[in-house]
């Protein structure tokens, strides 16, 4: 090779050296967190979290009382954040409290212990743990045949049962790209080597550790930008009057939507299943919709053929809201309850939202609410127990895991009950306080263990571990406190009893707090 092209070749190798560099500073470990958030309440939880995380480190305490909210999506769907913050501040003398929610879907003990340095360093005032048994991952052992070798065998295998338990626990990406550092120093024994490599180019590389959540944050710019919206999960689009939407944008028979600019401009894109077009086919009723468009002193009618799949109703008249009537409705299995149409994700809106952790109420709150005990378990049933359905298995192995689970004393050996202890003791260490919560959960799957000898001292181990740690010193036992009404499935909080919950915490919190020097 000549002098030259070695000149070249080396100048092209340090030009793609510095913009790797550039790329690595100044976008992964920086401006990728200075992007807005735009997932939906509850979505993409894993980049949510780290996002949500990155935020409040980067916020200055100011002389706040900074709450904290940790868990699974226990804590996510039992918290209103900004009703529970109002109801706490009221009880500090100071007035200048914040709370944050940090949870995330699947979130176990373990994950937790692993992220604790990270949340000590924002210096919390408080932690407020919310704890179901759901987030001990106890359905696992059952699922892989491991109970013979935690309870029938020999030392030994027991070792290596809870040895294998506790690498299936920790094996999960998000440990390597919250906080590799603390996954490889309290898992190293139990990691593959591959994993625990992983976690070493995670915690020096930041665009090998946050790759995934570029796509995520990159993706949802796009997205919301420059599609319609007719591919997602969770609704993000204007208020729904009227009947509102379920949390995945399906109305009932009637809605009413206010009348906004891209209303105007674009029209309404909705979808109509096949599952519609056929319950319309079996009452003789051809499937349309009946549009008014009002200004507060008249309406103005249009009505629209509907056809399968989405479709984008235009809209010619203006108004300053619109009301929308189906001529019929299905039934879906999944949500037990009658549906319409569903619309986009961001319908109605100029800009997307950015993430809010404000849940808004759904109709399905409303229909929960609604009903008598007898509904409401005809209804438990079909959404929940109809185990043939496709992607029941989840739910079922619960089932079978708390009648196996449901005779046998609380194991305190088990991986998230040794990181619970971990976790308390370092609460201790560094003098924050810890509100550990037992989560309510449905008195319908309740039945399945509640009486048994597991959840009694299971219970007993967790408020052993409430008295160790600083702060108001006892559990919060909140396990049947709730009516069957107020959950969404075994251990899921509804809108209403979400803010049940946050009255029984404030009520809880309260002597407390009026002692602080806040």
């Amino acid at each position: 090779m000549s002098r030259a092209r070695r000149r070249h070749s080396l100048a092209f190798l340090a030009w793609a050296f510095f913009f790797l560099c550039v790329l690595e500073f100044a976008f992964f470990r920086n401006g990728l967190w200075y992007l807005p958030d735009e997932t939906a309440w509850a979505g993409e939880a894993h980049y949510h979290f780290e996002h949500a995380l990155q935020e409040v480190e980067r916020q200055p305490r100011a002389g706040e009382f900074r709450v904290l909210v940790v868990g699974s999506s226990v804590a996510l769907y039992s918290v209103l954040p900004s009703e529970l913050e109002h109801g706490l501040r009221s009880h500090l003398r100071s007035g200048r409290l914040r709370l944050h929610l940090l949870a995330h879907q699947g979130m176990t003990p373990l994950h937790l212990r692993t992220y604790l340095n990270r949340l000590l360093a924002t210096r919390p005032d408080l932690i407020i743990y919310p704890l179901n048994p759901i987030d001990l991952k106890l359905e696992r052992p059952v699922l892989e045949g491991w109970m013979e070798g935690l309870y029938a065998g020999h030392e030994e295998n027991r070792a290596e049962t809870l040895a294998a338990y506790e690498s299936y626990l920790v094996s999960q990406p998000e440990f390597k790209e919250i906080a590799p550092f603390s996954h490889m120093r309290y898992y190293w024994r139990t990691l593959h080597r591959s994993l625990l490599a992983q976690d070493l180019l995670a915690g020096l590389v930041a665009s090998y550790r946050y790759r995934d959540f570029a796509a995520t944050s990159l993706g949802l710019l796009f997205e919301n930008r420059l599609t319609r919206g007719r591919s997602y999960l969770y609704y993000a689009g204007v208020p729904v009057w009227g009947g509102n939407v379920t949390a995945r944008g399906w109305t009932g028979r009637e809605f009413s939507l206010p009348f906004t600019a891209p209303f105007r401009e674009q029209g309404l894109l909705l979808e109509a299943p096949p599952g519609l077009h056929r319950a319309c086919a079996l009452r003789g009723i051809v499937p349309h919709l009946s549009l008014e468009i009002c200004d507060g002193r008249a309406c103005k009618k249009e009505t629209h053929a509907l056809t399968v799949g989405w479709q984008t109703i235009p809209i010619l008249e203006s108004g300053n809201w619109l009301k929308a009537t189906l001529s019929c409705t299905f039934h879906s299995e999944e949500e037990a309850t009658e549906l319409g149409v569903r619309l986009a994700r961001n319908a109605g809106r100029s800009w997307p939202a950015p993430r809010d952790d404000e849940r808004e109420p759904r109709s399905t709150d409303d229909l929960y609410a609604a009903m008598n005990e007898a509904a409401y378990r005809r209804s438990f049933e079909e959404r929940l127990l109809n185990f043939e359905r496709p992607g029941m298995q989840y739910l079922h192995s619960v089932q079978i895991a708390r009648g196996v689970w449901a005779g046998r004393a609380f194991d305190p050996e088990l991986p998230a009950a040794a990181a619970l202890r971990e976790i308390v003791n370092r609460l201790q260490q560094a003098g924050v306080p810890l509100l550990l919560i037992n989560s309510p959960e449905n008195p319908l799957s309740m039945q399945w263990h509640g009486s048994g000898p597991w959840y009694r001292t299971y219970k007993e181990f967790l408020g052993a571990l409430a008295e160790q740690a600083p702060g108001p010193g006892r559990l919060l036992d909140l396990d049947q406190e709730f009516r069957m009404q107020d959950f969404y499935d075994y251990h899921h909080l509804t809108y209403g009893g979400a803010r049940a919950f946050g009255a029984r915490v404030e009520s809880a919190l309260a002597p407390w707090l009026r002692l602080q020097g806040h």
